[in-house]
């Protein structure tokens, strides 16, 4: 079966072929909503792919009709936490009947701009972004030719003149929570691991930190400890930095006796960089991961975190993406998770509680 052509999208939506150009150019300013989703309904029921602008359409047989697709934005998967997001955001868009097609960003806002073009392109009219980036700028002039966007892991309020949908997990709760849980086991002297603030969760995660140790009257013991990486992809090196930092850590003369990390895989690499030293978890430091990754449960010790609830995060997104793709008039919305202390084995309470 031959692709589809601009004119069948025409066809099928009551509308000239001069319309679905302007929909598929972002310029609907002067357009009724209804001639909208008409058109955008029948680029996702036809899988019609505009082709770019320097390259003539070309037809090209198949043995099926493949169904739409949705694109996903992530830093890298060679952080497990957003390989696991990838998985469950695929199989929830494949039970919505979409494919998916990602790309890795390295949070770099020049790499997303280039990968929205090519989505755009391809004939993607929805994606999520999981980047959570300190601006999103630059995504105004792609919500302009009518980008539906679902952000990850920010707060709405940073981005209020943007029509985007939120999802997101309370990350400033995350800090607390995992700071709390070592304060009530008798710490005091307690660190936050971390590798360099370039995102909105890792500033809310590390402000969590600060408020529970601010509430437990140990404001004057805020420590922060951070590495950086050896590159700027810095997800594939975080288990590294984990390992620079609990290296940094053996040295030191006046130890912390508990630590938050930044993330369950800083938390591992901590591990081993404490191992190298000759200190053990529990015994000598203890140690609160946060994401809740299936490796956290493998190690030893198991690691105690803070669970991210990553299936109903992937169907939140994909649920909203879906609607406003097929709704555009539906004003965009936010929706944010609470999570959870994950209790296992490193941790181990001192004293008595301050």
């Amino acid at each position: 079966m031959a692709e589809p052509k601009i004119s069948d999208v025409a066809r099928m939506a009551g509308a000239s072929v001069s319309t679905v150009l302007n929909v598929l150019d972002g310029q609907t300013s002067r357009m009724r909503p209804e001639v909208i989703q008409r058109i955008r309904r029948a680029i996702m029921v036809l899988d019609y792919r505009a082709p770019k602008r320097a390259s003539a359409p070309t037809a090209t047989n198949t043995s099926k009709k493949r169904a739409p697709l949705l694109g996903l934005l992530v830093p890298s998967i060679a952080n497990p936490f957003f390989g696991v997001l990838a998985s469950e955001i695929e199989r929830v868009a494949h039970a919505h009947g979409y494919r998916l097609l990602f790309g890795n960003t390295y949070r770099d806002p020049k790499k997303e701009r280039e990968l929205l073009e090519d989505f755009f392109a391809h004939g993607i009219r929805g994606v999520i972004t999981a980047s959570s980036l300190t601006t999103q700028d630059h995504y105004a002039r792609f919500l302009q030719r009518g980008l539906t966007i679902v952000s990850f892991d920010r707060g709405a309020e940073r981005d209020s003149s943007l029509a985007i949908d939120y999802v997101s997990v309370d990350n400033v709760h995350a800090g607390y929570a995992a700071t709390r849980h070592l304060v009530l086991n008798g710490h005091r002297a307690i660190a936050y691991v971390t590798a360099p603030v370039c995102t909105v969760s890792r500033a809310d995660r590390r402000a969590g930190y600060v408020a529970a140790m601010e509430e437990a009257g140990l404001g004057k013991h805020v420590a922060i400890v951070e590495a950086a990486p050896e590159s700027l992809y810095d997800d594939a090196e975080l288990l590294d930095v984990g390992r620079r930092i609990g290296q940094g850590v053996v040295a030191k003369k006046k130890r912390p006796t508990a630590l938050v990390a930044m993330s369950d895989i800083i938390a591992i690499g901590v591990i081993a960089g404490l191992h190298d030293g000759g200190l053990r978890v529990p015994r000598d430091i203890s140690i609160v991961g946060i994401d809740d990754l299936y490796l956290a449960a493998l190690i030893s010790p198991a690691i105690t975190s803070i669970r991210q609830p990553v299936p109903e995060i992937a169907e939140a997104m994909v649920g909203r993406l879906v609607k406003r793709i097929e709704t555009p008039t539906l004003a965009p919305a936010e929706q944010v998770f609470r999570p959870a202390l994950v209790v296992r084995n490193s941790v181990r309470k001192i004293g008595g509680s301050p």
